[in-house]
C-alpha cells in the first residue's frame, strides 16, 4: 500500500498569521518526493494559495498519509490556510502520526517525542538536520533562494526519517491501527 509520508515548514506556529514556505510529499514506493516551494509557486512569500492547493491534491491521491505530529500542527496548519482562501480541507482519509506510538503512553517511551529522538532511539542512519535561525528568516522575507533549498532540505529528510521510523513502529505492531482523520 501507498503511504504519502509528508511534512511542511511555515513561517509561523499559528496558521493564521503564518505562511506556508515549502511542502514535501515522500512516496517510498517510487522513491520519489512530490516538492512543493513557495518561491516556485507565487513568487510572493505572503500568499501561500497555490502551494497549500498542490500540497492537499497530492495527499489526496494516496490511500494513507503520515507524518510526525501531522495531526496536531501540519494538517491543522494547511486546513487553516485552505479555509483561508475559501478552499475545502483535506479530505478525511486513512492517517498515521507517528509521533502518538513514541509518546510512551500510545506505545514506546523514550525521553520525548520529537521525531529527532525517535531517530536516535532507532540508531538511523539519516538524522533529523538542525537550521539556523538566519536560514528561517532568510526564507520567510523571501528572495533567498538558498535558504529555500535548505528548508526543502530539511522537509526531504524529515520526510524519510518519518517515512523510516513508521516503517519500524508497523513492523513492531506498535501502531495497532490507522485511522481516518481528520
Amino acid at each position: 500500500m501507498r503511504i504519502a509520508y509528508w511534512d511542511i515548514e511555515t513561517t509561523d506556529l499559528k496558521a493564521d498569521v503564518g505562511r506556508i514556505l515549502c511542502a514535501v510529499v515522500y512516496d517510498p514506493i517510487a522513491r520519489k518526493y512530490h516538492t512543493f516551494r513557495n518561491d516556485d509557486i507565487s513568487g510572493v512569500i505572503a500568499n501561500d494559495e497555490e502551494i497549500a492547493l498542490a500540497l492537499r491534491d497530492c495527499i489526496e491521491g494516496f490511500p494513507i498519509s503520515a507524518g510526525w505530529h501531522s495531526k496536531g500542527f501540519d494538517i491543522p496548519f494547511v486546513n487553516t490556510r485552505l479555509a483561508k482562501y475559501g478552499h475545502q480541507p483535506i479530505r478525511r482519509h486513512l492517517h498515521i502520526d507517528g509521533r502518538w506510538s513514541m509518546a510512551g503512553w500510545r506505545g514506546l517511551g523514550p525521553r520525548n517525542a520529537k521525531l529527532g529522538t525517535a531517530a536516535e532511539f532507532f540508531d538511523l542512519k539519516n538524522r533529523k538536520p538542525s537550521v539556523d535561525v538566519d536560514v528561517w528568516i532568510g526564507a520567510a522575507m523571501g528572495g533567498d533562494r538558498k535558504a529555500m533549498d535548505e528548508l526543502v532540505s530539511r522537509c526531504k529528510a524529515d520526510c524519510k526519517i518519518t517515512a523510516e521510523v513508521i516503517e519500524r513502529l508497523l513492523d513492531l505492531g506498535v501502531i495497532a491501527n490507522i485511522q481516518s482523520y481528520p
